[in-house]
């Protein structure tokens, strides 16, 4: 095996050789860099007529460049990485010709990260605008659940091999993130901002850098084509922005590529498309502008493309830009692959939304307060003055301290699987087919119930419901007893008998519902969507 690998690098040498010899043999007959910028399946004629005659063809070739910064997004960021980065622009990034640099702060909630933000900008004297964040208005935005087809919310191991749960986490927050991280939202803000500023417009994300080769490149290849209303900016992915500062530093920019719009330009970023999934893409897919991100898999949930703009095919190539770093050099080398970066960042939207939720909750939530009872009535009940409340109270309390603890495993059938720990429960409306001797599978007769799966009936000691619905009976009532008259036993009780449903190793129940609302025949005999309910 070892003089095989031996035999390796020589052969690799040559590939390589041949690839070098090969590019230049490509450099050597590529067409001039005019036709080579231009979509050759496109007639630009009327584009170049249009613009000749029209007021912007007087109007000099200035720029205006938005850097939007926003907030990290651990895991897939460096908590400050951000700040590194806006300081890194601001200490080594070059002056770029006929081009005035802004700075969009887009709702960064970190108040002391957004402060020395801005004195770093304001020791630079540099220009810009914040988008505030407004932890009231985030509160009001709503979970997501349309467009998310039903097998994509279902609970199942084929669907855990899938790696799609975090994908579907991220998607049904997909409005709370469009409020937070604002992606399209704050381009769009960029963009009308800039159109009062510049003939040109570069609504950018807040890592981009550009060395003084990228910039000229640019701005070579846009005013050789002013006609078109677009221009493509591939980039460059680094792990270490030191290396932009090398002299030698050679691209590879074959990134997603920002975009630059002539003030005119009709098109702009839909809103409704939440940061990681595909919120350039989509307007890159309406201007027809192919790329890597065609391939890229329909997820369950994903918004539908909108079709191709009246301006699709108009744009060109321009120049390069660089990506500066993450902090998550693991996730931005080549090995690892994008769809690794989308889990992570998928695993950083939700809990950045979920800390933001967290946040309200602890700023709002009166900790001492119940969030479903009426204290008030509970105070009235202590003080006798609602007596049909005090003594129902009571007299259930006592009455479910002679009950329990209740346990999966006193049921008087077992599960399909066997384990008397696993929750147990037919589904209440299918029966044994009468036209097969093993009557399986079971039919549905609508209407009517198999005995004991109605709650609390003679029977239904055979599952699980009845045992676990007088478990949430007993301890909701004991609690509230608790809470009025504060006797011990009440509350001691009440735990107890969630330690011995949950947590004791003898009597604990398997924490999965995977044999709730069995249909014998059906799904190996497992349960069915409707136990989640049931439970």
């Amino acid at each position: 095996m070892s003089s095989r690998h031996q035999s390796i690098p020589p052969f690799a040498k040559l590939v390589r050789e041949s690839s070098r010899i090969r590019q230049q043999i490509v450099d050597l007959f590529r067409p001039s860099p005019e036709k080579r910028l231009l979509r050759s399946d496109v007639d630009f004629t009327p584009l170049q007529k249009h613009y000749r005659d029209s007021a912007l063809a007087k109007e000099t070739d200035t720029f205006c460049l938005w850097r939007i910064i926003g907030n990290d997004l651990v895991p897939r960021h460096r908590k400050g990485q951000s700040r590194d980065n806006v300081a890194f622009i601001l200490d080594h990034e070059p002056e770029l010709r006929d081009c005035t640099r802004y700075w969009l702060l887009n709702r960064i909630f970190d108040s002391d990260e957004q402060a020395a933000i801005i004195g770093l900008l304001d020791r630079h004297h540099q220009l810009y605008h914040c988008i505030p964040f407004d932890l009231s208005e985030y509160a009001k935005q709503p979970w997501d659940l349309d467009g998310i087809p039903e097998s994509a919310l279902s609970v199942s191991e084929a669907f855990a091999k899938r790696g799609r749960e975090q994908r579907i986490e991220a998607r049904v927050r997909r409005l709370k993130n469009n409020y937070a991280i604002n992606n399209n939202g704050a381009r769009n803000a960029a963009l009308s901002l800039g159109r009062s500023l510049a003939k040109w417009v570069l609504p950018w994300d807040g890592n981009c850098f550009l060395t003084a080769e990228a910039w000229a490149a640019i701005l070579e290849d846009v005013r050789r084509q002013p006609f078109l209303p677009y221009f493509m900016v591939p980039m460059t992915r680094t792990t270490d922005n030191r290396e932009l500062l090398h002299t030698d530093y050679a691209p590879s920019p074959t990134e997603e590529p920002q975009i630059i719009f002539r003030k005119d330009a009709t098109e702009e970023f839909d809103e409704s498309f939440p940061y990681g999934r595909r919120p350039k893409v989509e307007l890159l897919w309406r201007l027809d502008v192919r790329g890597p991100w065609d391939r890229s898999p329909t997820e369950p949930g994903d918004l539908p493309k909108s079709a191709l703009s009246p301006d699709a095919g108009q744009y060109a190539r321009a120049g390069w830009v660089a990506r500066l770093e993450s902090g998550r050099p693991d996730l931005d080398v080549r090995r690892k692959s994008w769809k690794h970066r989308g889990g992570v960042r998928d695993e950083a939207i939700v809990a950045f939304l979920d800390s933001l939720d967290r946040c309200f909750l602890e700023r709002h939530l009166n900790r001492s307060a119940l969030a479903v009872y009426d204290d008030e009535k509970l105070r009235a009940a202590a003080e006798g003055s609602l007596p049909e409340l005090t003594d129902g109270l009571q007299a259930r309390a006592e009455e479910a301290l002679s009950r329990g603890p209740y346990s999966v495993t006193d049921k008087t059938t077992l599960p399909p699987s066997g384990d008397p720990h696993d929750y147990w429960h037919p589904a209440p409306y299918w029966w044994p087919n009468p036209n097969k001797v093993s009557g399986r599978p079971y039919v549905r007769r609508d209407g009517h119930r198999v005995p004991g799966t109605e709650l609390y009936e003679p029977g239904s000691e055979q599952f699980d419901r009845s045992r676990l619905q007088r478990l949430f009976d007993d301890t909701t009532v004991l609690a509230l007893a608790w809470r009025t008259y504060g006797y011990e036993q009440f509350i001691d009780h009440a735990a107890n008998l969630i330690r011995n449903w949950f947590i004791a190793p003898r009597t604990r129940m398997a924490p999965h519902l995977r044999y709730a609302q069995v249909r014998r025949g059906h799904n190996n005999d497992q349960g069915m969507s409707t136990g989640l309910i049931e439970m």
